[in-house]
This record gives C-alpha cells, structure tokens and sequence, in this order.
C-alpha cells in the first residue's frame, strides 16, 4: 500500500497531466507535447507493453462473452441476486474453507524479518503492473478529463480501489491455496493452480 501511494501517485498524477494537456492517445501525446523528439517511442512502447500485458485481462473478457451469451439466450430469467453473488464473491467461500486460516495468516501477518530490498523491488513492480504506470493507459484516460479534474484526488481514488481489490483477491487465492494444500510460492499460476482446486 505504502507503494501504491508513495510511488504511484506521482507517476499517476504525471501521466494524467501529460494525457489531460495533450487530450491525444497514449502513441500520439507524446508526438504532440514533444513534436520532433524520440519521446514518441515512449507512447508507443506504452501501446506495445498494453498488447503484451492483455493476456492478463483474457479472463475478463471471458467473463464478458458469457454475460453477452447469457443475455441474448435469456439464461438471466430467474436468477436471483445471490446467484450473481456466488458467482463472483469467492472471499467468502474460500475463507470459509476448512485450513483457510492459515492463510489468512500467511497473507495478514507480516513477517519483518523476510523484509528484504528484494520484497521491496517486488513490491514496486507490482504497483507498477497493478496500476497500469508507465503504460500509457492512464494518460489516454486522462486525455477526456474535464480542465477542473482534480488530478491528486482520482490518483488517490484509483489507487485505493486497487489496493482494495488486490487485498479482496489475496483473501481469494490464501485461504484456498493453504486449504487445499498448495504452496503460496507457486507464483503467477498459483491462481490457475488454486481456483479449480
């Protein structure tokens, strides 16, 4: 979290000024702020690491495509709201799992002594990947902000979320994975490996 605000906020906050002030996509506001230079590479590296990071954002899509089937067959009629709920709200399920309070505590109590400069490299990554900075993404989106946008303020609003999202989908995946008996070092596949377990 300490991350997510301390580092991200300003890189945030850059990014909405360079896409506010140039109101262009990410591959032309550079182009337009800085006509004639290489920091048009930078826009357009920015739109390459988006092509290479979409393969994260497959399952959402997924998700997406069944809604859309589901709306045009009418498979919608008769569902309730906590059909939608079971659906989508694994937190609870996965908390409630026999053994999950290990995980809970694997994922709640920190360990100072494992604090090393590797965690804290990790964790810079992490909020560079979770926020999307350097991307390019938050700069098109600023590029329809409003002149009187207050800049700090969404930085800070979008931050939380994500920081409230990430902790909702450790409170997913721990529990899970220490109730069925699978390592929480099993990296980026530990979701892939826990949820169908």
């Amino acid at each position: 979290l300490a991350f997510v605000l301390i580092l991200g906020i300003p890189i945030m906050v850059s990014e909405f000024l360079i896409g506010r002030h140039s109101r262009a996509n990410t591959a032309g506001a550079y182009q337009k702020l800085a006509p004639g230079t290489h920091w048009r590479w930078v826009g357009r590296m920015g739109v390459l690491a988006g092509f290479l990071i979409l393969s994260y954002y497959s399952v959402v899509a997924g998700w997406t495509l069944e809604f859309i089937g589901e709306a045009v067959t009418d498979n919608f009629a008769g569902k309730t709201a906590a059909d939608y709920i079971n659906t989508f709200i694994l937190a609870g399920c996965s908390i409630a799992l026999p053994g999950s309070g290990a995980g809970l505590e694997f994922l709640l109590k920190p360990e100072w002594d494992k604090v090393t400069t590797n965690v804290f490299l990790s964790a810079m990554g992490q909020a560079f990947f979770s926020l999307s900075l350097g991307m390019g993404c938050l700069c098109t989106y600023a590029s329809y902000f409003k002149k009187d946008t207050n800049l700090t303020k969404t930085a800070f609003s979008v931050s939380i979320i994500d920081t409230f999202v990430a902790i909702l989908a450790g409170l997913i995946i721990f529990p899970a994975a220490f109730s069925v008996g699978i390592q929480p070092d099993a990296g980026p596949s530990l979701i892939f490996i826990t949820l169908p377990n």
